[in-house]
């Protein structure tokens, strides 16, 4: 047997790890979007829930149903449900269609029970005092044990599903997965004061946990995490040490709004610092800015002389943040396949007087981007001739254009704050991109002349992620509608050495964002043509089309998908993807 650990030792060992607690990073919560577990989950909208086999399974069925109805993600529900009793018979048997929806969500109940079990154990107990001794004036000296037996009960409580999602279209399983929780509680004759908890309310616990993984597994959900905070700063002065503390105070009550008022008051004065640097990434990770939050976390890693944990950690935690909320953004997004060229069937339209004085009276302002004289890759023949005649196009339209060629990544981002700055509620915002583009696992890339890419893993640095610099910043600005338009995929330009596995051809599918719509010069995964003239083959027919008055904007690219696919054989087709909620037109007629 062991010798028993003496009670003053006990103590120390308590105080040490109080004292390493009081040590650790203050922790504070922020809420964070999570993509379904099920990765085909976005593709299906409407659920319809089958009473599940086994014990209370209708009842199951039924909370899964409410979970699925009622979840919001910032306010706006991803998935509806259609109660599967109201299905036809054909319907729930399988035999046909669901009557409406996507996905049939099934499975059994495998096991609601709980029991007790006795958990008898020896303990080591005190039997002879000694003299009284004192480890800072609290304990006494223990001089002999004595073994004793406890006799206990652990009550346990385990629910368990099998969860089954169907396809209603083929009937074919898409996704499954075993979910169980199991709950105890212990007590012990000698703890007179302790009772167990009652079995069903133990139950009760495992069955929410079981729902909680049905509800994450199906639909995207807004979760909180833990995340560490600098308690220490660097370069501050007495009085910028008082504020900072109490900033760091602010956080750890929750009250993050201040904490960060603070923290921007003495960070115009002191970016060098790393600990405030850092500090403001962690205010806008937690407005869900992440693009914003992932330049100051990579400012403050600049900063440091050596690895710094947090900021590691910040790093990793916010990439896989942008993933997910990119996929969530998925589910809302509605994607306008092309169909195979054929006559236009595009009627033109006779505008009002009111809706041309509305035309005239948009604010609208465009960033123009045209890459082509590369430094460490092929150049292109036609990149910035598109950006100068896409900017002179767009300021015929009433456009106030900002336009970089050939533009280096600090000059790319330099030129998407200013573009950013200038929106307001009822901008019109455009995106006009020509130049190398590259996509590795799912992510977008614009690629700024002065890349040096040797790996996949440069390009987090080197090249501009699409998603964050972009696509975050036009929601965190929310314009009343953004069109981003994007001749960017001719080629790979890198060597077979400095790519991934996760790298496909072209560029990967962007879902649009409410109010906005993503016009790319040809298929995701798939290559354009540079064109043999002045401009590039897609640009060439859009620069063309949206030239003709009172043509809404989705007619102006079904014109141009058109002529591309006429001119290519078919080769390139250009797509877009729309969540538009409203009418554009770039010019009206006199």
């Amino acid at each position: 047997m062991k010798s028993p650990i003496p009670p003053a030792f006990k103590f120390f060992w308590l105080l040490l790890a109080s004292w390493l607690a009081g040590c650790q990073a203050p922790v504070v919560h922020v809420n964070v979007l999570k993509a379904p577990e099920f990765d085909e989950a976005n593709q299906y909208k409407v659920f319809s829930v089958r009473p599940f086999a086994g014990s209370n399974g209708a009842q199951l069925a039924r909370d899964i149903d409410a979970a699925l109805a009622g979840n919001r993600v910032a306010g706006q529900a991803l998935v509806r449900t259609i109660p599967f009793d109201t299905l036809g018979a054909a319907a729930r048997s399988g035999k046909t269609g669901a009557g409406g929806a996507d996905a049939i969500v099934s499975g059994e109940v495998n096991e609601s029970t709980w029991s007790d079990q006795a958990q008898n154990r020896e303990e080591q107990e005190c039997a002879v005092h000694g003299d009284k001794k004192k480890l800072l004036g609290l304990i006494k000296e223990c001089k002999q044990y004595r073994t004793v037996m406890r006799y206990c009960t652990q009550r346990t409580a385990r629910y368990a599903v099998t969860l089954r999602v169907v396809d209603a279209r083929d009937q074919r399983t898409v996704w499954g997965k075993n979910l169980a929780h199991a709950v105890d509680d212990t007590a012990c004759q000698h703890e007179s004061s302790k009772t167990l908890k009652p079995g069903s309310e133990l139950l009760g616990t495992a069955y929410s946990m079981v729902m909680n993984d049905i509800r994450t597994a199906l639909v995207a959900t807004e979760q909180s995490v833990p995340v560490k905070l600098m308690d220490k700063a660097d370069g501050l002065s007495d009085a910028g040490q008082t504020t900072f503390k109490g900033a760091v105070a602010f956080a750890k009550e929750g009250r993050m709004d201040r904490a960060c008022d603070l923290f921007g008051q003495l960070f115009e004065q002191h970016k060098q610092s790393v600990a405030l640097t850092y500090s403001m990434g962690l205010c806008q990770e937690a407005h869900g800015r992440l693009f914003e939050a992932t330049e100051l976390y990579k400012t403050a890693d600049a900063l440091t002389q050596a690895p710094n944990a947090l900021i590691s950690e910040a790093l990793s935690r916010v990439s896989l943040h942008v993933k997910d909320a990119n996929k969530v953004r998925g589910a809302t997004a509605q994607t306008a396949a092309p169909s195979a060229a054929k006559p236009s069937s595009i009627q033109d339209e006779a505008l009002s007087a009111a809706q041309k004085a509305q035309i005239q009276a948009e604010h609208r302002v465009a960033l123009v981007i045209g890459n082509a004289r590369y430094r460490s890759i092929p150049a292109l023949r036609n990149s910035v001739n598109d950006a100068l005649d896409m900017e002179g196009a767009l300021k015929g339209k009433g456009f106030e254009v900002i336009r970089v060629t050939d533009g280096s990544r600090e000059q790319m981002t330099q030129a998407v704050r200013s573009f950013e700055l200038k929106l307001k509620d009822n901008s019109t915002a455009l995106i006009f991109y020509a130049g190398h583009g590259v996509q590795a696992r799912g992510v977008n890339y614009l690629i700024p002349v002065d890349a040096r890419i040797q790996s996949s893993a440069d390009l987090s640095t080197e090249a501009i992620d699409m998603d964050l610099a972009i696509m975050r910043r036009l929601e965190d600005r929310n314009p009343r509608l953004s069109i981003i338009i994007l001749d960017a995929c001719r080629n790979n330009p890198f060597p077979a050495s400095a790519r991934s596995a996760g790298e496909q051809a072209g560029l990967a599918s962007i879902n649009a964002p409410r109010g906005s719509m993503v016009a790319f010069s040809t298929a995701p995964n798939k290559t354009a043509q540079d064109g043999t003239g002045r401009n590039g083959l897609y640009t060439k027919h859009l620069l063309k089309e949206l030239q003709v008055p009172n043509r809404k904007i989705e007619d102006v690219f079904k014109r141009v998908r058109e002529n591309v696919m006429k001119e290519s054989a078919n080769e390139q087709t250009p797509w877009e993807n729309s969540a538009m909620t409203g009418d554009f037109y770039f010019s009206a007629s006199r």
